[in-house]
């Protein structure tokens, strides 16, 4: 499991076939936000939005077509240089 770098947003590219992005609030009130995410979007989630909200792209019944997804984080370092 990666960890989140305080006060660095993510990015994420979406590549390909429109896929539904859903962001749900993790305490209540349950707030949920879907976005459609078209080829060549990019969407930035600040760090607090991370704290607050769990994201990702449900499962469909039916075959979705072809798409790449591309996340950019600040990764922890490692400690050694």
């Amino acid at each position: 499991m990666y960890e989140i770098v305080a006060e660095h947003p993510i990015a994420l590219i979406s590549l390909g076939a429109t896929r539904l992005m859903t962001l749900r609030s993790k305490t209540l009130p349950r707030r949920i936000l879907d976005l459609n995410l078209e080829n060549g979007s990019l969407l930035v989630m600040s760090y607090e939005t991370q704290l607050h909200y769990d994201h990702g792209v449900p499962k469909t019944k039916n075959p979705a077509d072809a798409r790449i997804s591309i996340a950019l984080r600040v990764r922890p370092s490692t400690g050694s240089g």
